[in-house]
């Protein structure tokens, strides 16, 4: 049933609102009470209705359905300081999409520099929340503006909003081992685990329970090659059934690919800075029949140039005699573009003579704080990165970083698959994913 809708004019009054202790409050609106300090996007009227407690902003479209939105007036970070935007959202029928964006003003078109997606339903309040981390070495920090986005569905249901709150908090130069600034980002090295409730909450995840993948998740990518493998990408080659998700690899003829293939990203749909990735997932790397099959579980930067590899694995065999059979490896990039001088950090996720990770599921994780990198295999550590000692991680990592999940055949460093050799590359075959999930640093909420 559709609540009750009259007409509101936004006043100025100021909600004084409260923040976590050491955070500086850069917008905290009730809308219960009215803000001047919103404006309503192209096509888009708000009214009150008489949802909740208090009632809540309606966002509706001036004729007939479709996108809604809502920006803030500027609010000004300073260098270094991590803002987190939060959103209380509901709807007055069918689920319905909620997006939530940090905006630089830059004058002209505003410039997305994190984001969040999610779903809001009419049967309780959804919150979302998004963080965007304000380069240190910026000499100003450019205005911030954020924008809600919605839709709205006519009779059946429209985007409600109780109230958006923006903070800032100054995050520390971290070293590793005891002390204040330790305390600030979390657990030391040795000791991080944000999946371990005393140090992290879980923030976004997937179960994969239902029967196909799901898009305000995902983004599905169809009909693309890339330059450096011999597959085509295929949305059909992405399925989700008995309660995993299946990337598979096919011998097929598209696009003038020998092969095709999958490939699965969150940009546009959830990034963040800071917290651990973790996925469960049996490879398919079979050892002595899967040369060229590539499975890789990765983070890239929605802005930064730098790149963090979870799992990275390559079929056998492979063309190199230096490659730790049965194994994977993990590696953190300073520049997704490899160039001259660029550096990276990496290891291999197992030891060897070890069994083959692709004889069963795993768990593939890793850690991120402000002072580290901690990579972990079946709840292990395998390897640690510190920022102490790799000073180019603090800009090759800065702001949110997006998850990919994909699977490629053939490159040229571990080999090829060779169609004329069915033999050495056994198709078709499945990367099966069990759950993706990320947690977030207690410190960040």
């Amino acid at each position: 049933m559709l609540a009750a809708v009259t007409a509101v004019t936004l006043s100025s009054a100021q909600v004084v609102g409260s923040a976590a202790t050491g955070d500086r409050v850069l917008l905290d609106s009730a809308f219960s009470a009215g803000r001047a300090d919103w404006s309503a996007g192209s096509h888009t009227l708000l009214r009150m209705t008489d949802h909740g407690k208090d009632g809540a902003l309606a966002l509706r479209r001036s004729a007939g359905t479709g996108r809604v939105r809502l920006v803030s007036e500027p609010v000004l970070p300073t260098p270094g300081e991590l803002v987190t935007v939060t959103a209380r959202a509901a709807t007055s029928g069918e689920e319905l999409p909620l997006r939530l964006q940090v905006l630089a003003d830059t004058g002209a078109a505003p410039i997305v520099l994190a984001r969040q997606r999610t779903t809001a339903a009419e049967d309780g309040w959804t919150r979302v929340t998004v963080s965007y981390q304000v380069p240190a070495t910026v000499g100003v920090a450019p205005p911030l503006r954020v924008r809600v986005a919605g839709r709205d569905a006519g009779r059946k249901g429209y985007l409600m909003l109780d109230w958006v709150k923006a903070t800032a908090r100054v995050t520390p130069t971290v070293t590793v081992g005891d002390g204040p600034a330790a305390d600030v980002a979390g657990a030391a090295c040795d000791k991080l685990d944000y999946a371990d409730p005393e140090q992290g909450a879980l923030d976004w995840s997937d179960e994969f329970a239902g029967n196909a993948v799901d898009p305000i998740r995902w983004r599905v990518r169809d009909q693309e090659s890339l330059s450096y493998d011999q597959a085509r990408i295929l949305a059909s080659n992405v399925s989700v059934r008995d309660g995993l998700l299946a990337i598979s690899g096919r011998r097929q003829d598209v696009a003038g690919r020998s092969y095709t293939s999958g490939y699965l990203d969150t940009i546009g749909r959830y990034s963040r800075q800071w917290g651990r990735w973790e996925m469960r997932a049996k490879l398919p790397t079979v050892v002595g029949s899967s040369r060229g099959i590539w499975p890789a579980f990765w983070l890239r930067g929605d802005q930064a140039s730098g790149e963090i590899d979870i799992m990275e694995a390559w079929g056998e065999p492979t063309t190199r005699s230096d490659y730790r059979s049965g194994s994977y490896q993990w590696t953190v990039h300073q520049d997704t573009s490899s160039g001259a001088g660029m550096q990276r950090r990496s290891g291999w996720g197992t030891s060897a003579g070890t069994a083959p990770v692709a004889g069963d599921f795993h768990v593939y994780a890793v850690d991120w704080s402000p002072s580290c990198l901690v990579y972990s295999f079946d709840g292990k550590v395998v390897g640690t990165v510190e920022t102490a000692d790799t000073p180019w991680l603090t800009t090759a990592l800065a702001g949110p970083f997006n998850i990919r999940l994909n699977l490629q055949i053939g490159q040229s460093y571990w080999g090829y698959a060779d169609p004329a050799r069915p033999d050495l590359t056994s198709l078709p075959a499945s990367l099966l994913v069990d759950y993706v999930r990320v947690y977030r640093p207690l410190w960040t909420l």
